[in-house]
């Protein structure tokens, strides 16, 4: 007998509403912290609440031309959770593929009522980005 993840779930982490455009949100979901923010574009984002660099909570810091920006060293996240900017570095800094924060269902808005996350292996092995719907195509 199999038992049920209950990880591999979508769960609801906020109101649409409650996410504007310059907003940070923390929410625990299962024990795993994740920050929201919203892109440039609109597009809800949801990370893991953990810089890179010194595991401060990303939930501290501020949303910038739709990144978020850690307060502690500045380091910045954009919405597929890839640093783009480390102040130390300058703006002339390696680029670095591998630097990215853990992301949770990208694309998670469902009927712009709620903000979902899928938090489980799911969403660590990034083959799943939207939330299903429950209607055929």
């Amino acid at each position: 007998m199999s038992t049920m993840d209950c990880r591999n779930f979508w769960y609801v982490a906020a109101a649409s509403r409650s996410l504007r455009h310059d907003t940070v949100l923390s929410v625990q979901i299962l024990g795993e912290w994740v920050v929201l923010f919203r892109e440039a574009n609109g597009t809800a984002v949801a990370l893991q609440d953990r810089c890179l660099h010194r595991c401060a909570p990303l939930s501290r810091g501020k949303v910038r031309h739709g990144t978020l920006q850690c307060a502690y060293h500045g380091w910045t996240y954009d919405g597929t959770g890839r640093v783009v900017q480390v102040p130390s570095e300058g703006p002339c800094g390696p680029a670095v593929p591998t630097r990215r924060a853990l992301t949770f269902g990208r694309q998670s808005e469902l009927s712009a009522q709620a903000l979902v996350v899928l938090v489980g292996e799911l969403a660590r092995s990034g083959n799943i980005d939207r939330v299903p719907t429950g209607r055929r195509a």
